[in-house]
């Protein structure tokens, strides 16, 4: 983003969860006693898990295009950091706030974070505010499984553990919302007005999903 001095890299990986929380579960009953019972291998056989995930948003980093290429013709180097963050930005990490135009910042970008200054020739200025300074949208979600065993009797090559798994995983089973974890990031789009979707998520990850299985043990 700043090749021509390392220390403006600075900043959070684009990858940072400041808080992360998970929960993993798993129930395996025994219905009848005797793992090896016919009885067992008919009605029981059943194992319940689920992992409850939730963690705050990632970082991103706001910027600038200048439209026009910098250095040298045809560089494609155009994009910049801002050339000073104001404060005053709020720092909401809900999905309604993300959703809504401007989210965190409701009086434009443009009232928090001012334009760079830089020549189309010549090494642009060091950055005026580091990497991912700010967050994105909180994520949560529960994916769950259910697995049938089904015994099979005891036959020659397969021994007495062979079994039928019938297996059911469903991946965010509540169908919870989940923006996609990087809002827009331009503060202008032709560097006079701020960008009404400046901080406003543009996506969302994949609702409930549910896959069923078949799988032979022995």
């Amino acid at each position: 983003m700043y090749p021509f001095d390392t220390n403006a890299w600075w900043g959070f990986t684009d990858n940072d969860v400041a808080h992360n929380f998970k929960v993993y579960g798993v129930w395996s009953p025994t219905l009848f006693k005797g793992s090896h019972s016919w009885m067992e291998k008919i009605a029981g056989g059943w194992t319940l898990s689920g992992i409850f995930n939730a963690h705050s948003g990632f970082p991103w980093t706001p910027s600038y295009n200048t439209r026009v290429d910098l250095l040298y013709a045809n560089s494609g180097y155009r994009n910049l950091r801002p050339g000073q963050y104001l404060g005053g930005a709020g720092t909401d990490s809900s999905n309604a706030t993300f959703i809504s135009p401007n989210g965190n910042f409701p009086q434009g970008s443009l009232t928090y974070l001012t334009l760079p200054t830089f020549a189309t020739t010549g090494q642009p200025p060091v950055p005026g505010v580091t990497r991912n300074i700010f967050r994105g949208p909180n994520y949560r979600g529960v994916d769950m499984t259910v697995v049938k065993a089904i015994g099979l009797p005891k036959m020659r090559g397969l021994g007495e553990n062979a079994k039928l798994n019938l297996e059911l995983h469903a991946f965010n089973v509540f169908n919870l919302l989940n923006l996609n974890p990087t809002p827009t990031a331009a503060i202008s789009n032709d560097g006079v007005t701020f960008n009404p979707q400046f901080g406003q998520v543009q996506g969302a990850f994949a609702g409930r999903i549910v896959e069923v299985q078949a799988r032979f043990r022995f």
